[in-house]
C-alpha cells in the first residue's frame, strides 16, 4: 500500500482515530508518520489538561512500592505497580470522572448479553441491600433477600461454577 499523504512511498504505519464517532483510517510511510506524530498530543499533557494542572506542586505524591511520582504517572499515562493504583487513586478517579462521567466501567454490550448485565447488576443491588439488612438487624427482610439472590444466581456455587 502507498502512503495517502505523500503518495510516494510505501506505507509502514496505520493510524486509526475516532472523533465523534467518525472513525479515520491513515495508512503512512515513516517520514509522513513522524511529521503526523508531532501533532499528538502527549497522554501526560491530556492528563494534565484534564486535572487543570499545568505546574506541578512541590510536594508530589509517590509511590511507596515502585517509587513512581506524579510526574511520571502523568508522563507516561500508566501505574508502576498496584501500589500506585491506591497512591493516585484521587487523581485517577477524577480523570474517569472527567472523560467518561463515571468511575464505573458501564462499556458497550452486545446484545445477546444485556440480559446477563441486567442480572448481574441487579445482583449487586440485592446484595447491598441485604448487607444493610444485616447491618440494621432486619434477619426477616434479609432472609427473603438471601433467597432472591439465591434464586437470581440459580444453580450455581461459589465462584459461578455450577452444582
Amino acid at each position: 500500500m502507498i502512503c495517502q499523504k505523500c503518495q510516494k512511498r510505501p506505507a509502514t504505519t496505520y493510524l486509526s482515530e475516532t472523533v465523534n464517532g467518525h472513525k479515520k483510517e491513515l495508512y503512512l510511510c515513516a517520514e509522513c508518520a513522524a511529521e503526523h506524530q508531532s501533532s499528538f498530543l502527549d497522554v501526560g499533557d491530556f492528563m494534565q489538561g484534564f486535572l487543570g494542572q499545568t505546574k506541578r506542586s512541590p510536594r508530589q505524591k509517590s509511590c511507596p512500592v515502585c517509587k513512581m511520582d506524579e510526574r511520571g504517572y502523568y508522563k507516561h499515562g500508566k501505574l508502576g505497580c498496584a501500589a500506585c493504583a491506591r497512591t493516585f487513586e484521587e487523581s485517577t478517579r477524577s480523570i474517569l470522572q472527567q472523560v467518561q462521567g463515571s468511575c464505573r466501567h458501564t462499556g458497550k454490550v452486545p446484545a445477546h448479553g444485556q440480559e446477563l448485565v441486567r442480572q448481574q447488576r441487579e445482583l449487586e443491588q440485592l446484595e447491598g441491600k441485604l448487607r444493610k439488612a444485616i447491618a440494621a438487624e432486619e434477619y426477616e427482610e434479609a432472609a427473603r433477600l438471601r433467597d432472591q439472590i439465591r434464586g437470581l444466581k440459580g444453580g450455581e456455587g461459589a465462584c459461578g461454577t455450577t452444582k
